[in-house]
């Protein structure tokens, strides 16, 4: 989304980044005494947040600028752009990693922390992570920057709905498209015993596809009956809130579908699209949330880096010291998780980011000129 746009939808970019800390929370399992609460253990689910906020924002963007080839080709290359350039920084980043951990093994015989240096993180699954595959190979889906798998799923996502603008540009085809592959990759999901959501290997893309075409359900929906939805969305999206925060909360029977959340995630975005006016809308368009929506692909891309850094420094340090107030020090780790993910995702947003954006559009404008986009 562009914050320059007229119809930015602030909310929404506040919606992500607070799915993005939530991720991070999920993942913060070394001594972290919030990992007891069902809703940080159900937090995973926060991916599929991205997958629907995806769909809705891609439709409003692009949904009505694809009309050929040429077309599909800028938008692929545009969001290229967004996605690649954070995530080939985070891959070598992982990669230096690994070849610290090889001459440690080689040269001091160290033993590594959790498994030995390229073997989980092999050559094939790093070819795989380079370029951008690794949702579509077994052995690599979890490999390296384990939350990557979903921006390979999001990038091949991404091709299917410009095939499905191109195929069917008027807006009852995509509807009927859109709900076919919601209805497709539902019933498959549910077929083969992956409803929760949880799997990745071999079921990502299908998790992305039906996430990502509830969003672009979502945008129509807000497109078709927007005048009526803000005289009452500010209410709902209370009550909606309070709706998803009950269901991280009290869900633990494993045999309840993870499937039920999206339809909570469509209206949610839906009521938080149509600009609510009163508390909800001054909280969500508050600045800190806005600012932790823009930086929020960051911090989804590099939070697992530095987790996997400050777990081992802090493993080390209670080893030396002999630290035994295990809770004392899971506040202290959170507190200093967080602290560090938010300045790490500040500078990769501002360095990485933001500058290959420009690039990309700078870019796109000298090769795909007639065709304007928001990015």
């Amino acid at each position: 989304m562009n914050p320059n746009s007229k119809n930015f939808f602030g909310g929404l970019e506040s919606l992500r980044g607070m799915a993005a800390l939530i991720v991070v929370f999920v993942h913060i399992k070394w001594v972290n005494p919030l990992t007891t609460l069902l809703f940080f253990r159900n937090g995973y689910l926060m991916v599929d947040l991205f997958f629907v906020l995806s769909g809705f924002v891609i439709c409003y963007n692009y949904g009505q600028k694809i009309g050929n080839a040429k077309d599909i080709g800028h938008f692929m290359f545009l969001r290229f752009g967004r996605l690649y350039p954070l995530h080939l920084f985070c891959l070598i980043a992982f990669l230096c990693i690994e070849i610290a951990k090889y001459i440690g093994e080689l040269k001091f015989h160290l033993v590594p922390y959790a498994s030995t240096a390229f073997s989980i993180n092999s050559t094939s699954s790093f070819i795989a992570n380079l370029l951008l595959i690794q949702t579509l190979c077994p052995f690599a889906n979890m490999t390296f920057n384990g939350p990557s798998w979903s921006i390979s799923a999001e990038f091949y996502t991404y091709l299917i709905f410009a095939l499905v603008i191109l195929a069917a540009p008027k807006r009852k085809s995509v509807l009927i498209v859109s709900g076919l592959l919601v209805l497709v990759t539902a019933f498959l999901l549910i077929f083969f015993g992956v409803s929760s959501l949880t799997e990745l290997t071999g079921w990502s893309l299908l998790r992305c596809i039906l996430g990502f075409f509830m969003g672009v359900l979502a945008f129509h929906t807000y497109d078709r009956f927007r005048s009526h939805l803000s005289r009452w969305s500010d209410k709902v999206v209370f009550f909606l809130s309070a709706i998803l925060v009950a269901f991280l909360s009290f869900r633990e029977n494993p045999k309840l579908d993870g499937i039920l959340v999206l339809p909570i995630f469509f209206a949610l975005i839906v009521a938080i699209a149509a600009e609510p006016v009163g508390i909800i809308s001054k909280i969500i368009n508050s600045s800190p949330l806005r600012w932790l929506g823009r930086v929020s692909y960051s911090i989804y891309m590099t939070h697992y880096m530095v987790l996997m850094f400050l777990s081992r420094c802090v493993a080390r340090i209670q080893g030396h010291f002999n630290l035994n107030d295990r809770n004392a020090i899971g506040v202290a780790f959170v507190f200093l998780a967080i602290v560090l993910v938010l300045f790490i995702s500040k500078l990769t947003y501002q360095w990485i980011e933001k500058p290959f954006q420009k690039e990309f559009r700078g870019l796109s404008e000298k090769y795909f000129r007639g065709w304007e986009a928001r990015a």
